[in-house]
């Protein structure tokens, strides 16, 4: 790729000039991409099962809700949910705690929180605020090896 590209600019000196900008363009927005994803807005689809394929180029998968699931009282006292929502969920989902974590990240998601706003950066806070590190290490990693498939 290098020889080609010297080989161009010995020939083409003044388009040689425009494609290094284009090459600075694309590596810029690129760069942006990467800075700005964590700000990006939550789904919920994306929210039940994570794949990537990380650096090495191994296939990842994070399910974040069972990560999630023995928490999800905590989860819900830090995205500001009330008590009785939280009773009104374990009731409603019989004590189906990988449920009611659903519906707590569902309500995060739907109104947000003062403290952890409804996007990846938010979430990666809330995972590390519930002192779940290695699933939050892995949601950093999804969203930094190949953003495209976890949003």
């Amino acid at each position: 790729m290098v020889s080609i590209l010297l080989k161009y600019a010995t020939v083409h000196p003044q388009r040689m000039s425009n494609v290094c900008y284009s090459l600075f363009v694309c590596m810029f927005i690129y760069l942006f991409v990467c800075f700005v994803i964590s700000a990006l807005p939550i789904t919920m689809k994306r929210l039940s099962l994570l794949k990537w394929t990380d650096k090495s180029g191994q296939p990842k998968t994070l399910r974040l809700r069972d990560e999630m699931s023995p928490h999800w009282r905590e989860a819900g006292e830090l995205l500001d949910l009330s008590i009785a929502r939280m009773d009104g969920i374990y009731t409603h989902r019989l004590a189906d705690v990988r449920q009611c974590c659903r519906d707590v990240l569902q309500d995060w998601v739907k109104i947000g929180s003062s403290d952890y706003p409804a996007t990846w950066g938010g979430l990666l806070s809330l995972l590390d605020d519930l002192q779940l590190h290695a699933c939050a290490k892995s949601l950093q990693a999804a969203l930094e090896c190949s953003p495209n498939s976890v949003l």
